[in-house]
């Protein structure tokens, strides 16, 4: 059974539940990300050059309550960076945020999909935001199948 990116230091993109359709359907394929993440150096960077796993959060952790995210099943799905851009979300554009889903679709959805994640106030328009585009690579099997 694979279990690719197991843990929130390792290389890949974990996403939430309701955009799992998405993500099967290969259909997805651009991604918000708080902060600069262009700096190779933090566990948050994603490299160019490797198949990077795509997960699901079946049911986030909560750092509080000492709760660790659950993850649904590894089903394979593969993407690999093609794109990376790193702006303050005043300096979006559509353009940028094109291959997204419809939460994400122009700058002023982001602060409210930030929030809504974060569940926070609205962030800043200066807040620096990473956006990932991808394209999604054949899906990894289970060598032990």
């Amino acid at each position: 059974m694979l279990n690719r990116c197991s843990k929130q230091t390792d290389i890949g993109l974990w996403n939430r539940l309701s955009y799992s359709e998405g993500f099967e359907g290969e259909t997805i394929k651009t991604v918000l990300r708080t902060g600069d993440r262009s700096n190779p150096s933090t566990t948050t960077h994603i490299p160019f050059d490797m198949d990077v796993p795509v997960r699901i959060i079946e049911r986030p952790g909560n750092r509080e309550q000492n709760l660790d995210p659950v993850l649904k099943p590894d089903t394979g799905i593969t993407v690999r960076l093609k794109k990376r851009i790193v702006k303050s979300i005043k300096d979006l554009t559509t353009e940028d945020l094109v291959g997204g889903t419809p939460d994400i679709a122009t700058p002023d959805l982001v602060r409210y999909h930030l929030a809504l994640i974060g569940n926070s106030e609205l962030p800043s328009w200066d807040e620096v935001v990473t956006v990932y585009h991808f394209e999604y690579s054949p899906r990894a099997v289970d060598s032990d199948t």
